[in-house]
């Protein structure tokens, strides 16, 4: 049997060879034919496909695009001819040409210009530790051979992985090595920081002190990057208050009073059809949110982005789990939270379906009530997550520099992780008394770090950790890579509270707006509505009412989530802004409003 399940194997192994074989060398054929018909060549474009990282030239490349495009517009004309007529087929045949020409040919645009977006982002972050790392007169060449293992980075990962390469492979020297890769880079940005490097290395000056500047000068200019992507963000906000906030105040003020003018004069009038508050209620302000939340998200760059999700909460929810084997089910908080709210949603459901009124809530208010208590765990225990993250955050620059003290004072990096175990750091007290017992049972310290890095929600931490990581198996003096990423994380804790200062303004004015909304609609049904609609048949105060109560809604759950993503590049930031508008929005509408 073992002899046969062997033979079955090693058959299917050569038919795989055979495969692969017969479409390499269909493949290259099909390149030769490209190159035979199409004898293409451009320098400039050789530059792009370098920058791009494709492996290809364009005697090459250009040869296979024009072939293949002749090929799919003949498909096309073909099909065409037979479905429609010969118009369409040309049509075809000159419009497929034309498409795969041009996807082919911007392509290795793209690739390139997204190569240089995702080295510009990480840019000044991976040289915080190549920085950090040189502090400890460590060989640049393991340097980059550390960087090149951290994905976090990004392009600038990659970027490090072609200098090891370059280095250790093709045996390049240093310089030689910055000259072609600042010649070959998709970055600007980063092609001039090659040419610093290079020139401040033949005038001799020494390599921590290089990178150091660099850093430096990379932080303030990422620095004033955020701020003008701040700046972007707050002309965004303006025309949001007036598209989401202004817009539907205009629409709910204009309509009932140009229905009773229309109905006066007896006339038709645009602005007096009461369709159009159905229509900005559902349609304008959910799809103005929506755009306006694409596009922030778009502007605002990642580099302090909390990588919470639903996932994440869905595991407080499940039995823990240590390398694939399931553990006992142990009862949380949460657990019991979740169990209070799910109760409460039953009750409500029972009181919707017997059509009880308590209060001034009836059926409806029930239902509703229902879904939110149903809902309500997760929503709540996901915004939890967010805030432990965001708290983590701020406290990784105090505990570093107390490692670092400690450091400095003579411990050795597992002492002085006893002694921090000591101090309270908030929720990541937990994490540093998990690292101290971990180290002094004897694990590896580089596989501590690793581990946190693996398990930090945040970018910044991430960061963090893959520096501490590389620091415990640098074998360079600890003492200075520690002040350097202690500093480091200083300067991104300062970072994220100046643009979070810079972003308050709009959070206080889109509430204001909020605020306006339920002011203008007390006035509107107290005062306005009811001298209005007096003599108009087929309109009442209640139509307008319930439209301007589900506006109150619309708006605050949309207002909300478009805070998350303004201030923390997350919905789930959002739903405190969500709740407290739903709620005082529903109360002062129900007792005060609607009453």
């Amino acid at each position: 049997m073992k002899n046969l399940l062997k033979r079955y194997v090693s058959i299917k192994n050569i038919i795989k060879v055979i495969e692969l074989d017969f479409f390499a060398n269909l493949k290259l054929r099909y390149y030769k034919l490209a190159m035979k018909l199409f004898k293409i060549e451009d320098e400039k474009f050789d530059e792009i496909l370098l920058k791009a990282g494709m492996n290809a030239v364009s005697s090459t490349y250009l040869p296979v695009v024009f072939l293949t495009s002749i090929i799919l517009g003949l498909i096309i004309f073909i099909i065409f001819l037979i479905v429609f007529n010969i118009f369409y087929a040309i049509f075809g045949l000159i419009g497929g040409i034309f498409i795969v020409i041009l996807i082919g040919v911007l392509y290795p645009y793209v690739l390139a210009e997204e190569k240089a977006k995702s080295i510009d982002e990480n840019l000044p972050y991976a040289f915080a530790f190549i920085s950090a790392l040189s502090s400890a007169n460590i060989p640049v060449v393991e340097i980059f051979t550390s960087l090149s293992k951290e994905d976090i980075y990004g392009g600038m990962s990659k970027e490090a992985k072609e200098i090891v390469k370059d280095t250790k492979v093709f045996n390049y020297d240093i310089i030689t090595t910055f000259l072609r890769r600042a010649r070959i880079t998709p970055s600007k940005k980063l092609s001039s920081v090659y040419y610093n490097i290079v020139a401040s290395l033949i005038v001799g000056a020494e390599m921590k002190n290089i990178f150091h500047e660099i850093y430096e000068r990379l932080m303030e200019d990422r620095k004033l990057e955020l701020f003008e992507a701040i700046e972007k963000v707050e002309i965004l906000s303006e025309f949001y208050v007036i598209a989401c906030g202004m817009i539907p105040l205009f629409v709910v003020m204009t309509v009932p009073v140009a229905s009773s003018i229309s109905a006066i004069l007896q006339t038709a009038s645009l602005f007096g059809d009461p369709k159009l508050l159905p229509l900005t209620f559902y349609l304008w302000v959910p799809i103005a949110s929506i755009i306006f939340m694409g596009l922030v998200y778009g502007i605002l760059p990642k580099d302090f982005k909390l990588n919470v999700s639903l996932l994440d909460v869905l595991k407080e929810f499940d039995e823990p789990e240590i390398e694939g084997i399931k553990m006992k089910f142990k009862w949380k908080p949460v657990h019991f939270i979740t169990l209070f709210f799910w109760m409460l949603s039953i009750i409500s459901f029972m009181l919707f379906f017997i059509r009880k009124s308590i209060f001034k809530f009836h059926g409806t208010d029930f239902l509703m009530f229902g879904i939110l208590f149903l809902i309500l765990p997760f929503i709540l225990t996901s915004y939890w997550h967010f805030i432990i993250e965001n708290q983590k955050e701020r406290y990784y620059p105090i505990f570093l520099n107390d490692l670092t003290m400690a450091v400095r004072s003579g411990m050795d990096i597992i002492r002085a992780m006893q002694v921090c175990a000591r101090t309270n750091y908030g929720p990541l007290t937990k994490i540093v008394k998990k690292m101290a017992i971990q180290m002094s049972w004897g694990r590896p310290v580089n596989e501590v770090f690793a581990d946190l890095e693996r398990t930090e929600k945040s970018l910044i931490a991430k960061r963090i950790a893959s520096i501490l990581k590389e620091c415990a198996v640098s074998g360079g003096d600890v003492k200075d890579i520690l002040t350097s990423v202690t500093v480091h994380a200083y300067k991104l804790s300062e970072m994220k509270r100046e643009i979070s200062a810079r972003q308050f303004i709009y959070v206080v004015v889109i509430y204001l707006s909020f605020f306006l909304y339920i002011g203008t609609s007390y006035i509107m049904v107290h005062s306005l509505l009811p001298t209005l609609l007096k003599n108009i048949h087929g309109l009442s105060v209640e139509f307008y009412k319930n439209y301007l109560f589900q506006g109150i809604l619309i708006y605050s759950i949309f207002s909300g989530a478009s805070l998350g993503i303004l201030t923390e590049r997350s919905i789930i930031a959002g739903i405190k802004h969500i709740l407290l508008m739903l709620i005082v929005g529903y109360m002062l509408f129900k007792f005060y409003i609607g009453g």
